[in-house]
Order: C-alpha cells, then sequence, then structure tokens
C-alpha cells in the first residue's frame, strides 16, 4: 500500500460509446494539463492517469481506453492520437446497418481490430501477447466490463488486470487473458464486433447489461481489495462519450467521505437496480419483443434473435449511462462523484470519418470552453490535487519502471 488509511481514493469509470472515446480522451487530456498546472510534477516529467487514479474502469471502448492508460501507462494524449491514428482502419466497412440487420454479419472485421490492438500493445510495452496480470499488482488497478453472451447479457463480469481482488463471483480473470483480449471482450458490442470466442465462452460488451457506465462497479470493486480497505473514497470521476447536460451537486467536507463498500458486488448492483425506473422500462420493452413468434422466425437464420439483441443493446445503452448518472447523483457518494460528457454529442459510434472526427473535436472542445466544462475540469484537478499531495507527503509517489510489473517509488 503506497500510502496511509488516511488517503481517500481516486476513481475513474470511463463510458462505452464507439469512436466517441475519443471526446472522453479530449476531456482526459485536459483534466491532466489543469492538474499538471496547478500541480507541478518534477522537472522533466508529467503526471499520468495512472499516478492519479488508484483504479480506472470502462465499458467497450472505455474498456479499451482503461487498458492504455491503467494497464498500458499512456498517457492522455498519447492514447488519444491512438485513437485518431487507428479509428478510421477499426472502423471501415462496406456494410451498412440495413445489410446487418438483414444478415446479421457484424459490421466490423474482429480479426483487424484484435492485431491492431495488439501492434498498440507491443509497441508501448513491447511485449508480445501482454498478460492481463502483470507479474506483480501495478499501483493502479485496472478493471474492464464484459458479459456472456450465453446469459443474454443480464449481467456485467470483470477482467482484472490485478491479481488481488477477492471477488468469485465476477472474477473472469485466469492465467491466459491477455490485454488484447480483454479489449475484444469488453469491445465486442453486438452488430459492431463478432463476440470474443475464448477459453470456451463467448464474450461480448456488457452495454446490453446497463453498465454501459461503470460507475458502481467502480465502487463495488474498490471494496474487494484488500489494500484499499479501510480507505475513504475522495474523488469518483465519470467520464461519458457524449449524454444530456448534467448538473454539479455541491460538494461536502471532507469528513463526509464515505469508506469502500463491503458484501457482493452483484448485490451492490442489484440493489441499485431494483430502485431505477429505467432498468424496469428495460425489462417491460424487451419482454414485449421476447414474446414475438419466436418459432416462426428462427427458421429465418436467427434474424429475430439478432434483431431482439440489437434492440436489447440499443436500450441497455441508453438507459444505462443516465440511470447510473442519476443514480450517483442521488446516492451516498454524490458529495465525491463528478461526471463529465459533451452535451449534445449524438454521433453514430462507429463514425470515424474525418468529418466525424471534427464535430467530436469540436463539441467537446466547445463544452471545455464553457463555464460548466471549466468548472467541472477546475474542481476535479483540484481534488484530485489534494489527494495526491497527501499520497506525495509521505514521500512514497508512484513511478513505475516497466509495465512488466515493476514498479519502484520514489
Amino acid at each position: 500500500m503506497p500510502w496511509n488509511k488516511d488517503t481517500p481514493l481516486a476513481l475513474l469509470s470511463l463510458d462505452g460509446g464507439g469512436f466517441r472515446g475519443l471526446s472522453s480522451l479530449i476531456i482526459l487530456e485536459r483534466l491532466m494539463l489543469e492538474f499538471n498546472a496547478i500541480y507541478p510534477p518534477p522537472p522533466g516529467q508529467q503526471w499520468m492517469p495512472y499516478q492519479v487514479f488508484d483504479l480506472i474502469i470502462g465499458t467497450s471502448t472505455g474498456g479499451l481506453i482503461a487498458l492504455l492508460l491503467g494497464r498500458a501507462g499512456m498517457s492522455a494524449t498519447e492514447a488519444k492520437d491512438t485513437y485518431l491514428k487507428v479509428g478510421p482502419d477499426i472502423f471501415t466497412t462496406d456494410q451498412t446497418e440495413y445489410d446487418w440487420f438483414l444478415s446479421g454479419v457484424p459490421m466490423f472485421d474482429s480479426g483487424r481490430y484484435e492485431k491492431i490492438v495488439e501492434k498498440i500493445i507491443f509497441d508501448k510495452l513491447k511485449i508480445a501477447n501482454a498478460p492481463l496480470i502483470p507479474s506483480e499488482n501495478l499501483f493502479c488497478r485496472t478493471t474492464v466490463t464484459t458479459t456472456l453472451k450465453d446469459q443474454n447479457g443480464n449481467r456485467a463480469l470483470l477482467l482484472r488486470a490485478h491479481s488481488d481482488s477477492t471477488d468469485n463471483q465476477g472474477n473472469l480473470v485466469a492465467g491466459n487473458w491477455t490485454i488484447t483480449k480483454a479489449a475484444l471482450a469488453t469491445s465486442a458490442a453486438p452488430t459492431f464486433f463478432s463476440p470474443l470466442d475464448f477459453n470456451n465462452r463467448q464474450y461480448t460488451d456488457a452495454g446490453a447489461a446497463c453498465d454501459n457506465n461503470p460507475t458502481l462497479l467502480a465502487i463495488a470493486e474498490a471494496g474487494y481489495i484488500p489494500s484499499f480497505s479501510g480507505n475513504k473514497i475522495g474523488c469518483i470521476l465519470s467520464v461519458g462519450t457524449g449524454d444530456n447536460p448534467g448538473f454539479d451537486l455541491p460538494s461536502a467536507p471532507p469528513n463526509h467521505l464515505l469508506p469502500v463498500p463491503t458484501g457482493s458486488l452483484q448485490s451492490y448492483d442489484e440493489a441499485v437496480l431494483s430502485e431505477t425506473e429505467p432498468v424496469a422500462s428495460l425489462a417491460s420493452v424487451f419482454h414485449e419483443v421476447d414474446s414475438w413468434n419466436v418459432q416462426a422466425q428462427e427458421a429465418k437464420n436467427g434474424w429475430l434473435q439478432h434483431v431482439k439483441d440489437l434492440i436489447k443493446y440499443i436500450l441497455g445503452y441508453a438507459t444505462g449511462s443516465a440511470r447510473v448518472d442519476f443514480t450517483m447523483r442521488m446516492g451516498e457518494y454524490r458529495n465525491v462523484y463528478h461526471r463529465m460528457s459533451t452535451p449534445g454529442l449524438t454521433l453514430k459510434m462507429y463514425d470515424a470519418s474525418p468529418a466525424a472526427i471534427e464535430t467530436i473535436t469540436t463539441m467537446t472542445e466547445l463544452y471545455l470552453q464553457s463555464p460548466t466544462g471549466v468548472a467541472a475540469i477546475q474542481k476535479a484537478a483540484q481534488v484530485l490535487k489534494t489527494r495526491l499531495q497527501q499520497v506525495n507527503s509521505a514521500g512514497r509517489l508512484p513511478n513505475y519502471e516497466t509495465f512488466g510489473g515493476k514498479i519502484k517509488f520514489v
């Protein structure tokens, strides 16, 4: 443990949203620039997300970003530049949504995506087939969400880049998971990519499990890490890929910080689900879809099933982020919760065209230059500064030698 129990934890949660993850990275880049400005690093260095956050969790494109920042040790700028470089190569297809609707064949080439991700990881770490779990647990714990296709996406499961979680129900990590395989498992959204066939199971994007915004899972996951036990949560930063304008509740004094939770991740998430209206609506709509005449349609190459999968994914994606955001703002951790997402960004999730890149960049910059965006960045940076000052005061600041697993504290 690199600091004492009086040091509050900082958690980063990253939404899914396809290529619109570029917006999340622009926001994080601005946050890190602000943070480096108000808390200057040692000469010739810069603070990195893996030094600032104790846990990074993501779904789908947010999962890929989490792996780049937390497991591969990229800066936000490096990850953003990577997205700009490879996005158009990943999201290229001759298919249309109509083609997929008729055939059920994914729009994008999962094999090409795998090769691209593997090259990104190798270029950064210089390790072929780099394992998801390094030889020693890294300072920043990294987790991505996925779900099992044969369970109809009803429950998010976690792939962890650390070995010290005490969760048994949601822990899928085995010795043969690589960073690349984890990226594929969290990104395999229906219509976009094929499910990941691995270890005799099929894994898909957890957006359909209403965990497109994995903030609640981040809180629960912190409770499963023994070295976090007894620490309070001082900052929960949730970064979206575009949604409706939000609002920020006033912060409470430090003595209002709450400790990491205890108990079952599944029971914690289910308790939240049972209290939120959008999920009930999702269940009722999908129940109606499920009542269609399945037997009459299954003869047509499973056409109905892939339509149902799409409906469930869209509904889960649409309700998930807003549902979690509302729950966090009204819940017990509201005083340490910060949400940043570009309002009104509604481009197609797979559009990586030059026009889309310009739109995403322009809209995100306008949000960050607005009074709401400026205040959100300044507030989050100040909270993170206070936290890192407490870590640094003990002379135990994390600095990585290699993301193969060796760590030194300086």
